[in-house]
């Protein structure tokens, strides 16, 4: 889960990253970008051209999921 945690992240850092050169939303875009059963585990954060995602893996045991927490980071360029 961990490693599917960190894709989702990624993707959605991208796809908030296009959002914003795009002139859109680049947090709803990157909520858009994960399946649904995600969306409570996600963090999204803009700065700028820069989109920060964070996605908390699913787990049986919740504590170790906040240990596992994936990050991603993508620039919409200058």
């Amino acid at each position: 889960m961990a490693g599917a945690a960190r894709e989702l992240a990624g993707n959605a850092a991208e796809a908030g990253a296009i959002a914003t050169l795009q002139g859109r939303d680049p947090e709803v875009a990157a909520f858009d970008a994960i399946p649904g059963w995600t969306r409570s585990r996600i963090e999204v954060e803009v700065h700028g051209g820069t989109v920060l995602v964070e996605v908390e893996p699913a787990s049986l045991v919740p504590p170790l999921a906040r240990l596992l927490v994936a990050r991603a980071k993508a620039h919409a360029g200058s």
